[in-house]
Protein backbone atom coordinates (compact mmCIF):
# COMPACT_ATOMS: atom_id res chain seq x y z
CA UNK A 1 0.00 0.00 0.00
CA UNK A 2 2.72 2.25 0.66
CA UNK A 3 4.58 1.51 -2.35
CA UNK A 4 1.30 2.28 -4.60
CA UNK A 5 0.90 5.64 -2.65
CA UNK A 6 4.37 6.50 -3.47
CA UNK A 7 3.72 6.13 -7.04
CA UNK A 8 0.82 7.51 -7.42
CA UNK A 9 2.17 10.30 -5.96
CA UNK A 10 5.03 10.34 -7.96
CA UNK A 11 2.35 10.06 -10.84
CA UNK A 12 0.53 12.81 -10.04
CA UNK A 13 3.58 15.21 -9.52
CA UNK A 14 4.86 14.44 -12.53
CA UNK A 15 1.38 15.38 -14.69
CA UNK A 16 1.81 18.66 -13.18
CA UNK A 17 4.96 19.60 -14.39
CA UNK A 18 5.25 22.70 -16.64
CA UNK A 19 7.48 22.99 -19.94
CA UNK A 20 9.23 26.56 -19.76
CA UNK A 21 11.68 27.31 -22.85
CA UNK A 22 15.25 27.54 -21.04
CA UNK A 23 17.10 30.52 -20.89
CA UNK A 24 20.10 31.88 -19.46
CA UNK A 25 21.85 35.09 -17.84
CA UNK A 26 24.76 36.38 -19.69
CA UNK A 27 27.49 37.26 -17.36
CA UNK A 28 30.04 35.30 -14.55
CA UNK A 29 30.75 35.56 -11.15
CA UNK A 30 34.06 35.65 -9.80
CA UNK A 31 35.26 32.08 -8.44
CA UNK A 32 35.78 32.61 -4.89
CA UNK A 33 37.70 29.75 -2.53
CA UNK A 34 34.45 28.68 -0.04
CA UNK A 35 36.28 28.74 3.79
CA UNK A 36 34.15 26.95 7.01
CA UNK A 37 34.43 30.36 9.02
CA UNK A 38 33.07 29.76 12.37
CA UNK A 39 35.05 32.77 13.93
CA UNK A 40 37.09 35.57 12.90
CA UNK A 41 37.04 37.18 9.58
CA UNK A 42 38.81 36.03 6.47
CA UNK A 43 39.39 38.80 4.19
CA UNK A 44 39.48 37.64 1.26
CA UNK A 45 40.34 41.18 -0.49
CA UNK A 46 43.67 40.53 1.57
CA UNK A 47 46.04 38.56 -1.01
CA UNK A 48 48.87 38.94 1.35
CA UNK A 49 47.22 37.36 4.14
CA UNK A 50 46.14 34.65 1.37
CA UNK A 51 49.33 34.02 -0.26
CA UNK A 52 50.98 33.57 3.36
CA UNK A 53 47.97 31.00 4.43
CA UNK A 54 48.69 29.43 0.95
CA UNK A 55 52.70 29.18 1.94
CA UNK A 56 52.02 28.14 5.71
CA UNK A 57 49.39 25.27 4.38
CA UNK A 58 52.36 23.76 2.66
CA UNK A 59 54.97 23.26 5.05
CA UNK A 60 55.27 20.38 7.25
CA UNK A 61 53.50 20.82 10.23
CA UNK A 62 54.82 19.66 13.64
CA UNK A 63 53.41 17.77 17.06
CA UNK A 64 52.22 20.84 19.51
CA UNK A 65 51.86 19.88 23.47
CA UNK A 66 48.60 20.36 24.62
CA UNK A 67 47.38 19.78 28.38
CA UNK A 68 44.24 17.66 28.84
CA UNK A 69 41.64 19.68 30.26
CA UNK A 70 38.21 18.53 32.01
CA UNK A 71 35.91 20.90 29.91
CA UNK A 72 33.73 18.44 27.92
CA UNK A 73 34.16 19.15 24.09
CA UNK A 74 36.13 22.18 24.61
CA UNK A 75 39.67 23.79 23.47
CA UNK A 76 41.12 26.29 24.39
CA UNK A 77 44.03 28.72 22.58
CA UNK A 78 46.00 31.14 23.98
CA UNK A 79 46.99 34.46 22.13
CA UNK A 80 47.92 38.10 22.29
CA UNK A 81 45.60 40.84 22.62
CA UNK A 82 46.95 42.13 19.62
CA UNK A 83 44.90 39.08 17.42
CA UNK A 84 41.67 40.73 16.94
CA UNK A 85 39.12 39.28 15.13
CA UNK A 86 40.17 40.28 11.37
CA UNK A 87 43.66 38.38 12.26
CA UNK A 88 42.57 34.71 12.91
CA UNK A 89 40.23 32.36 11.04
CA UNK A 90 39.23 28.92 11.61
CA UNK A 91 37.79 26.66 9.24
CA UNK A 92 35.88 23.70 9.61
CA UNK A 93 37.41 21.21 7.27
CA UNK A 94 34.68 18.19 8.05
CA UNK A 95 36.02 15.51 5.69
CA UNK A 96 38.84 14.76 7.57
CA UNK A 97 37.62 15.71 10.59
CA UNK A 98 39.37 19.16 12.19
CA UNK A 99 39.46 22.77 12.33
CA UNK A 100 42.33 24.63 10.73
CA UNK A 101 43.11 27.85 12.28
CA UNK A 102 45.18 30.87 10.42
CA UNK A 103 45.82 33.31 13.17
CA UNK A 104 48.22 36.04 11.83
CA UNK A 105 50.53 38.07 14.57
CA UNK A 106 51.73 35.73 16.78
CA UNK A 107 55.75 35.18 17.61
CA UNK A 108 56.81 32.45 15.82
CA UNK A 109 57.72 30.09 19.11
CA UNK A 110 54.46 30.97 21.30
CA UNK A 111 53.06 27.78 21.99
CA UNK A 112 56.60 26.96 23.39
CA UNK A 113 55.61 28.78 26.53
CA UNK A 114 52.01 29.41 26.12
CA UNK A 115 50.18 25.79 26.31
CA UNK A 116 46.94 25.04 24.19
CA UNK A 117 44.31 22.67 26.72
CA UNK A 118 41.93 20.36 24.88
CA UNK A 119 39.06 17.53 26.05
CA UNK A 120 40.99 14.77 24.84
CA UNK A 121 37.49 12.40 24.63
CA UNK A 122 37.26 14.75 21.52
CA UNK A 123 40.77 16.13 20.07
CA UNK A 124 42.92 13.15 18.79
CA UNK A 125 45.69 16.08 18.38
CA UNK A 126 47.59 19.24 17.29
CA UNK A 127 49.82 19.88 14.98
CA UNK A 128 51.49 23.71 13.56
CA UNK A 129 53.16 25.48 11.35
CA UNK A 130 54.70 28.68 10.93
CA UNK A 131 55.89 30.89 8.25
CA UNK A 132 55.68 35.14 7.79
CA UNK A 133 53.95 35.92 10.73
CA UNK A 134 50.89 33.15 10.14
CA UNK A 135 50.49 30.52 12.66
CA UNK A 136 48.52 27.62 11.84
CA UNK A 137 47.22 25.17 14.17
CA UNK A 138 45.52 21.90 12.50
CA UNK A 139 43.27 20.13 15.35
CA UNK A 140 42.37 16.52 14.70
CA UNK A 141 38.90 15.24 15.96
CA UNK A 142 37.37 12.49 16.62
CA UNK A 143 34.53 12.54 14.92
CA UNK A 144 32.92 16.13 12.81
CA UNK A 145 31.83 18.56 15.46
CA UNK A 146 30.43 22.61 14.77
CA UNK A 147 31.95 24.98 16.61
CA UNK A 148 30.97 28.19 18.81
CA UNK A 149 34.24 30.94 19.24
CA UNK A 150 34.60 33.20 22.10
CA UNK A 151 37.74 35.19 23.34
CA UNK A 152 38.18 35.36 26.51
CA UNK A 153 40.69 37.72 27.51
CA UNK A 154 43.72 36.11 25.40
CA UNK A 155 42.41 33.02 24.88
CA UNK A 156 40.15 31.73 22.19
CA UNK A 157 37.52 28.97 23.50
CA UNK A 158 36.08 26.53 21.06
CA UNK A 159 33.18 24.53 21.84
CA UNK A 160 32.17 21.54 19.99
CA UNK A 161 28.82 20.70 19.07
CA UNK A 162 27.88 17.31 16.77
CA UNK A 163 25.90 18.14 14.14
CA UNK A 164 22.97 17.09 15.24
CA UNK A 165 23.29 18.94 17.94
CA UNK A 166 23.07 22.15 15.96
CA UNK A 167 20.41 21.13 13.33
CA UNK A 168 17.04 19.59 13.03
CA UNK A 169 18.28 18.05 9.96
CA UNK A 170 21.30 17.17 8.24
CA UNK A 171 21.46 16.86 4.42
CA UNK A 172 24.85 15.14 2.94
CA UNK A 173 25.16 16.38 -0.94
CA UNK A 174 27.19 14.06 -2.82
CA UNK A 175 28.98 16.00 -5.18
CA UNK A 176 29.32 13.30 -7.86
CA UNK A 177 32.62 12.86 -9.36
CA UNK A 178 36.18 14.22 -9.00
CA UNK A 179 39.61 13.19 -9.11
CA UNK A 180 40.58 10.51 -12.33
CA UNK A 181 36.61 10.36 -12.36
CA UNK A 182 35.48 12.87 -14.29
CA UNK A 183 32.42 11.67 -15.48
CA UNK A 184 30.73 13.17 -18.85
CA UNK A 185 32.37 15.16 -20.63
CA UNK A 186 30.88 17.18 -23.47
CA UNK A 187 31.35 20.41 -25.63
CA UNK A 188 34.33 21.67 -23.54
CA UNK A 189 33.14 20.75 -19.41
CA UNK A 190 32.76 17.85 -17.60
CA UNK A 191 30.73 16.40 -15.40
CA UNK A 192 32.69 16.65 -11.87
CA UNK A 193 33.38 20.09 -12.95
CA UNK A 194 29.96 20.86 -12.87
CA UNK A 195 28.67 19.39 -9.81
CA UNK A 196 31.80 21.13 -8.07
CA UNK A 197 30.71 24.49 -9.27
CA UNK A 198 27.02 23.92 -7.87
CA UNK A 199 28.46 22.88 -4.70
CA UNK A 200 30.26 25.61 -4.68
CA UNK A 201 26.79 27.61 -5.09
CA UNK A 202 25.28 25.85 -2.11
CA UNK A 203 27.88 26.59 0.02
CA UNK A 204 27.30 30.33 -0.44
CA UNK A 205 23.72 29.74 0.84
CA UNK A 206 23.87 27.18 3.15
CA UNK A 207 22.83 29.84 6.10
CA UNK A 208 19.74 28.03 7.04
CA UNK A 209 19.30 27.64 11.15
CA UNK A 210 16.98 24.63 11.46
CA UNK A 211 19.01 22.58 8.65
CA UNK A 212 22.83 22.07 6.82
CA UNK A 213 24.45 21.08 4.11
CA UNK A 214 27.35 19.29 3.93
CA UNK A 215 29.26 18.02 1.06
CA UNK A 216 31.27 14.84 -0.03
CA UNK A 217 34.04 17.12 -1.34
CA UNK A 218 34.76 20.58 -2.10
CA UNK A 219 37.76 20.08 -4.08
CA UNK A 220 38.42 18.10 -7.41
CA UNK A 221 38.92 14.97 -4.66
CA UNK A 222 36.03 11.91 -5.43
CA UNK A 223 34.67 9.88 -2.74
CA UNK A 224 33.68 5.99 -3.24
CA UNK A 225 30.25 4.85 -2.74
CA UNK A 226 31.34 2.91 0.64
CA UNK A 227 32.99 6.02 1.76
CA UNK A 228 29.97 8.44 0.80
CA UNK A 229 28.13 5.58 2.82
CA UNK A 230 30.22 5.67 5.83
CA UNK A 231 29.63 9.72 5.78
CA UNK A 232 26.26 9.20 5.61
CA UNK A 233 26.52 7.56 9.10
CA UNK A 234 29.20 9.72 10.25
CA UNK A 235 27.02 12.76 9.72
CA UNK A 236 23.95 11.11 11.02
CA UNK A 237 22.32 12.66 7.66
CA UNK A 238 18.57 12.58 7.63
CA UNK A 239 18.75 13.33 3.56
CA UNK A 240 21.56 11.85 0.80
CA UNK A 241 21.12 14.42 -2.05
CA UNK A 242 23.00 12.83 -5.27
CA UNK A 243 23.83 15.73 -7.92
CA UNK A 244 24.70 15.06 -11.76
CA UNK A 245 24.11 15.93 -15.16
CA UNK A 246 22.80 14.05 -17.22
CA UNK A 247 23.15 13.13 -21.22
CA UNK A 248 21.49 11.14 -23.78
CA UNK A 249 21.80 10.24 -27.60
CA UNK A 250 19.08 12.75 -28.56
CA UNK A 251 21.05 15.91 -28.47
CA UNK A 252 17.62 17.96 -27.90
CA UNK A 253 17.04 16.52 -24.73
CA UNK A 254 17.65 19.17 -21.79
CA UNK A 255 16.06 19.83 -17.99
CA UNK A 256 15.88 18.49 -14.79
CA UNK A 257 15.54 14.59 -13.68
CA UNK A 258 14.98 13.65 -10.28
CA UNK A 259 15.31 10.23 -9.09
CA UNK A 260 14.45 8.69 -5.48
CA UNK A 261 14.48 5.65 -3.39
CA UNK A 262 11.36 4.48 -3.37
CA UNK A 263 12.12 1.91 -0.40
CA UNK A 264 12.31 5.02 2.13
CA UNK A 265 9.16 7.12 3.16
CA UNK A 266 8.32 8.75 6.67
CA UNK A 267 5.71 10.80 7.82
CA UNK A 268 8.40 13.69 8.77
CA UNK A 269 10.06 13.50 5.51
CA UNK A 270 8.49 12.23 2.22
CA UNK A 271 10.92 11.87 -0.23
CA UNK A 272 8.85 11.64 -3.44
CA UNK A 273 7.50 14.71 -2.42
CA UNK A 274 10.92 16.31 -1.69
CA UNK A 275 11.71 15.09 -5.48
CA UNK A 276 9.16 16.76 -6.50
CA UNK A 277 9.31 20.35 -5.04
CA UNK A 278 13.58 19.73 -6.02
CA UNK A 279 12.83 19.20 -9.81
CA UNK A 280 9.63 22.20 -9.42
CA UNK A 281 11.99 25.06 -7.71
CA UNK A 282 14.95 24.70 -9.72
CA UNK A 283 13.09 24.52 -12.94
CA UNK A 284 11.66 27.74 -11.42
CA UNK A 285 14.75 29.57 -10.40
CA UNK A 286 16.55 28.16 -13.95
CA UNK A 287 13.54 28.90 -16.24
CA UNK A 288 14.37 24.99 -16.92
CA UNK A 289 11.81 22.59 -17.25
CA UNK A 290 11.35 19.57 -15.14
CA UNK A 291 11.04 16.09 -16.95
CA UNK A 292 9.87 14.17 -14.31
CA UNK A 293 10.79 12.79 -11.01
CA UNK A 294 11.02 8.14 -11.04
CA UNK A 295 12.34 5.43 -8.59
CA UNK A 296 16.26 4.75 -8.83
CA UNK A 297 17.54 2.80 -11.18
CA UNK A 298 19.60 -0.51 -10.58
CA UNK A 299 22.66 1.37 -11.86
CA UNK A 300 22.32 4.03 -9.14
CA UNK A 301 22.91 1.90 -6.13
CA UNK A 302 24.16 5.13 -4.06
CA UNK A 303 20.32 6.04 -4.00
CA UNK A 304 19.33 2.23 -3.48
CA UNK A 305 21.72 1.68 -0.62
CA UNK A 306 22.30 4.45 1.29
CA UNK A 307 19.72 3.73 4.27
CA UNK A 308 17.96 7.19 4.46
CA UNK A 309 15.74 8.50 1.96
CA UNK A 310 18.16 9.59 -1.19
CA UNK A 311 17.79 11.42 -4.10
CA UNK A 312 19.71 12.08 -7.45
CA UNK A 313 19.48 15.30 -9.33
CA UNK A 314 20.48 15.44 -12.46
CA UNK A 315 20.42 19.72 -13.07
CA UNK A 316 21.21 19.59 -16.67
CA UNK A 317 22.26 17.82 -20.09
CA UNK A 318 25.91 18.14 -21.18
CA UNK A 319 25.24 16.65 -24.72
CA UNK A 320 22.97 19.07 -25.33
CA UNK A 321 25.46 22.21 -26.42
CA UNK A 322 22.42 25.04 -25.52
CA UNK A 323 22.08 23.51 -21.97
CA UNK A 324 25.92 23.26 -21.68
CA UNK A 325 25.99 27.10 -22.36
CA UNK A 326 24.39 27.59 -19.41
CA UNK A 327 26.33 25.12 -17.41
CA UNK A 328 29.24 27.32 -17.57
CA UNK A 329 27.31 30.41 -16.20
CA UNK A 330 28.34 30.72 -12.05
CA UNK A 331 25.34 32.88 -11.87
CA UNK A 332 23.61 29.60 -13.67
CA UNK A 333 24.31 27.22 -10.74
CA UNK A 334 23.64 30.02 -7.86
CA UNK A 335 19.95 29.57 -9.51
CA UNK A 336 20.51 26.37 -8.92
CA UNK A 337 21.13 26.40 -5.61
CA UNK A 338 18.30 28.59 -4.72
CA UNK A 339 16.22 26.15 -5.96
CA UNK A 340 17.06 23.47 -3.97
CA UNK A 341 17.64 25.70 -1.06
CA UNK A 342 13.75 26.75 -1.29
CA UNK A 343 12.72 22.67 -2.04
CA UNK A 344 14.27 21.83 1.64
CA UNK A 345 12.83 25.08 2.99
CA UNK A 346 9.05 24.21 1.98
CA UNK A 347 9.69 20.20 2.88
CA UNK A 348 11.55 20.73 6.66
CA UNK A 349 8.96 23.62 7.23
CA UNK A 350 6.20 21.15 6.86
CA UNK A 351 7.98 18.99 9.06
CA UNK A 352 7.69 21.02 11.87
CA UNK A 353 4.63 21.77 10.92
CA UNK A 354 3.19 17.82 10.85
CA UNK A 355 5.09 17.37 14.49
CA UNK A 356 2.90 20.47 15.83
CA UNK A 357 -0.19 19.29 15.01
CA UNK A 358 0.51 15.73 16.15
CA UNK A 359 1.15 17.28 19.55
CA UNK A 360 -1.78 19.29 20.22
Amino acid sequence: MKQDRIMKIAAVYCAIFTLIVVTGLGYYMKNRTIVYATGGTLQESDAEFETKKDKVSEVRSKTLEVVAWSKEKTVEIPITESVTEDKFVIMNSYAQKSFDIYIDGLPENFFDSQKMQADFSHVNGVTYSYVDGITKLEIGLNSVYECDVTRENSKLILRLYSPSERYEHIVLVDVGHGGEDVGENKHGISEKEATLMLAEALETVNNRKNFKLYFTRLDDLGKSEEEILQLVQLFEADVLLSIHTATDEDLSNYGINVFYNEDYYTKQLDTARLSYELAVKVAEHTYNRANGIWGAQEEQTLIKNANIPAIELQFGYLSNQKEVELLRDREYYNRIAKGIMEAFDVIFTEDVSILENENE
